[in-house]
């Protein structure tokens, strides 16, 4: 990666990712002159377009307000030490460190937008985007931060993202006072700042897409109309002092377990332990017979996203949900199993193409039917019989894992229901 400085007022650089696509596959003209790639590359004032999308863009420099030395997380937990130490268990704070995340943004020499969502601020960054050269996003003109910030860098998502805008707290306003200046900013502190980073659409070349639908989900479905925001369900209200030795206020906790399954290997018990799942299951089983005459068992599991106000699973398009179905013994022999997915699923190559998608709607039940035929030589006809499931989310699949170089650093899925139900009697005859 070559940085050229542009000699204008601000300061600009020009990132340009592959220099020899500009001048050619060789490195120097037909005449046989050499080319000296080292001179600066300045762009035509006219050839910077502004940044068209969203997710494009950071929030803007944020100034430290009033009566605080810095907006880092550790000094908010001062004071708000109980939603500091929530935040410090949510896998926001490490949105960054995430390594599935590091394994894909190596993979295209760091693009520049894609730290956009992990870490938000202008103050995160030390060469912020401002234009790209012709619309081009390999070719992006930075603004150097003299006032970047390595350590809040490293808080990802972090405190101030949400909370600090142009010299103030955003807070629900409950007065009294305080060492910094409040703000009261309902818009800001909604859904809307989550969409900014969980409803991104680009595709940027054939095999390069960003594709996070969360927020469209949530508003085609139910949620909206039953009042419903993403903040109702991933951060619930508690009772208890916002600022420790303060009184008791209505909050909202700080942990955002997402889909239960940690970034990291020792976080697992801690994030899985915050999760509640946004789907439920129903499972009965009856003996029957197959049209051959064959002792079987017939299951009817039904899944329903009776929760979340948007799609299952959601988020990444690598994400997914299994179901694990397990026809049993009494003393627990497997007879029959059976795996049921639901999620996307993709093409990458020679193009990115989602290929299917049986993702749970919300309020929709599926209801699924099996016929399990018990194998004649283990007495499936006789003695108790049980039916398990087990739900697992999945962050990704161990063969992604193993491509991204992190298969056994990884935690990939995390089991987040199981039941057991005894099968009956075949079923009653319909009654004329």
């Amino acid at each position: 990666m070559t940085k050229a400085i542009a000699r204008a007022a601000p300061v600009f650089s020009v990132v340009l990712l592959s220099l020899s696509s500009l001048l050619g596959a060789c490195g120097s003209c037909d005449d046989g002159a050499t080319v000296d790639t080292s001179a600066p590359v300045v762009p035509a004032e006219d050839a910077v377009t502004p940044l068209a999308e969203p997710w494009m863009r950071v929030i803007p420099f944020q100034e430290t307000p009033e009566g605080l030395e810095t907006i880092r997380a550790a000094e908010c937990g001062e004071c708000h030490t109980e939603i500091y130490a929530e935040w410090q268990t949510a896998t926001h704070a490490v949105a960054l460190q995430d390594l599935q995340f590091q394994a894909e943004w190596n993979k295209d020499d760091k693009l520049w937008f894609c730290a956009n969502c992990h870490t938000p601020l202008a103050n995160q960054f030390e060469e912020v985007v401002v234009g790209l050269v012709d619309g081009d996003y390999r070719r992006p003109v930075t603004e150097h931060n003299d006032r970047f910030d390595p350590v809040l860098e490293q808080e990802s998502i972090t405190c101030a993202t949400c909370h600090v805008r142009d010299g103030a707290i955003l807070g629900p306003g409950f007065g009294g006072e305080s060492p910094h200046p409040v703000r009261v900013d309902p818009t800001v502190l909604s859904q809307q700042v989550c969409v900014g980073c969980h409803n991104v659409h680009a595709r940027l070349s054939p095999t390069l897409v960003c594709n996070f639908s969360t927020g469209d989900e949530w508003a085609m479905g139910p949620a909206p109309r039953e009042g419903l925001g993403c903040i109702d369900c991933h951060m619930p209200t508690v009772e208890r002092p916002i600022a420790e030795g303060g009184p008791v206020r209505t909050s909202h906790v700080h942990r955002w377990p997402g889909s239960g399954i940690a970034k990291f290997p020792e976080d697992v018990e801690t994030v899985r332990g915050f999760y509640v799942p946004g789907y439920q299951i129903e499972v009965t089983a009856h003996r029957t017979e197959t049209d051959e005459g064959e002792a079987a068992v017939a299951i009817e599991l039904t899944v329903t996203n009776h929760r979340a106000g948007h799609v299952l699973p959601t988020g990444d398009v690598e994400r997914f949900i299994t179901m694990s179905l397990s026809l049993q013994s009494e003393d627990g022999v497997s007879l029959w199993d059976h795996e049921e997915r639901f999620g996307e699923r993709w093409e990458w190559h020679p193009e990115a193409r989602q290929l299917s998608d049986n993702s749970l709607e919300p309020r929709v039940p599926r209801e699924l039917l099996f016929e399990a035929t018990l194998p004649a030589d283990q007495g499936g006809a006789d003695g108790p019989l049980f039916v398990e499931v087990i739900g697992q989310n999945h962050r990704m699949t161990e063969e992604n894992a193993e491509s991204d170089g992190i298969l056994g650093q990884y935690p990939l899925a995390v089991e987040t229901m199981r039941t057991r139900v005894e099968v009956t009697a075949e079923e009653a005859p319909v009654q004329d």
